[in-house]
């Protein structure tokens, strides 16, 4: 199990480890729990699958203590893997600072980290039985086309303030000169991610 484990992706490893080890587990001692499960996040340097468990928000104390002394209790040593457990709302807390349930206006896309957003953006829902999680990561897909709009001409706007054209008399020295290039070319690879509408990981 572990050699095969080992020839699948990632997500895959999680998928497979969650739906023929993990959920059997929780349905015949829980049939009746409500839950998601997720692989949110780049976490492809791990060896071991890291399944996030979303709970409701009133039964989360309760429900956390009975999933973790059941995954304990039940897993083999060998199957053991790394889980944590949240509820929807904390773990954009967590990552975002945001109440994930509110409408985003313009200006908190504006205030929002591109490397978290690429990291919420990341990886997978593989179980969600709170029928919410989906729903709440598509609102931070991507930016509105308006925000992206400006975000975009932004970066175009920034290179167009830096003249390159008689270098050696707009700028006193060479360093400075090759500050201004190293910006422009962040400012560059910047505007490739906005071209493909992906978020600026970290």
């Amino acid at each position: 199990m572990q050699n095969s484990f080992k020839s699948q992706s990632y997500i895959e490893r999680c998928r497979n480890f969650y739906h023929s080890v993990v959920r059997p587990l929780i349905i015949a001692e829980y049939p009746k729990l409500k839950y998601s499960v997720a692989v949110i996040g780049k976490n492809d340097e791990l060896n071991v699958p890291k399944l996030q468990f979303f709970f409701v928000e009133s039964e989360f104390a309760k429900t956390r203590l009975l999933i973790d002394e059941l995954l304990k209790k039940k897993l083999k040593q060998e199957y053991l893997g790394i889980y944590e457990f949240h509820t929807i709302t904390s773990f954009y807390q967590q990552h975002l600072h945001y109440n994930p349930y509110k409408k985003i206006s313009t200006r908190d896309w504006l205030s929002f980290s591109q490397e978290a957003l690429s990291f919420l953006s990341t990886g997978e829902v593989i179980d969600d039985g709170l029928k919410k999680l989906i729903f709440i990561r598509n609102k931070f897909k991507y930016y509105p086309s308006d925000v992206w709009l400006y975000l975009y001409l932004s970066e175009w706007d920034f290179i167009s303030t830096k003249k390159l054209v008689n270098s050696s008399v707009i700028y006193e020295d060479e360093v400075t000169f090759e500050l201004v290039l190293s910006n422009i070319s962040e400012s560059l690879l910047r505007l490739c991610f906005f071209m493909e509408k992906q978020y600026i990981p970290g």
